[in-house]
């Protein structure tokens, strides 16, 4: 088990800081367009984050990367990507509702008018 789960990429510590510093660019993204954001992706930013300099400090430590050493980033990127797409559904579903809600609305409106 140890190595299929060493042959897979998302074993890989490295991997997930790659997906740290693409989820900290989104954020610096978000942030510059959107005046607020949620709180989900605020956590998942500062997961992100935090997982970063925990990385870049134990390049110089530990002689290899794995998950004795790095197991902070790699939880840390796998968490803040749960919570982004957690955000995204839960973001989806509300649009949703107010579109349903929208359209109810309009309907109602136009049978009064009738």
């Amino acid at each position: 088990m140890f190595y299929l789960s060493e042959s897979l990429y998302l074993a890989q510590p490295f991997v997930w800081i790659i997906v740290e510093v693409i989820i900290l660019l989104y954020g610096l993204i978000l942030f510059c367009c959107r005046r607020a954001i949620s709180l989900e992706k605020f956590l998942a930013f500062s997961l992100a984050f935090s997982g970063l300099p925990n990385a870049f400090t134990l390049i110089f430590i530990s002689v290899a990367a794995d998950y004795r050493y790095i197991v902070w980033t790699v939880l840390s990127g796998f968490l803040s990507v749960l919570l982004l797409v957690a955000d995204h559904y839960q973001n989806r579903k509300t649009r949703g509702l107010r579109l349903e809600k929208q359209t109810t609305t309009m309907s109602e409106t136009e049978t009064e008018e009738q």
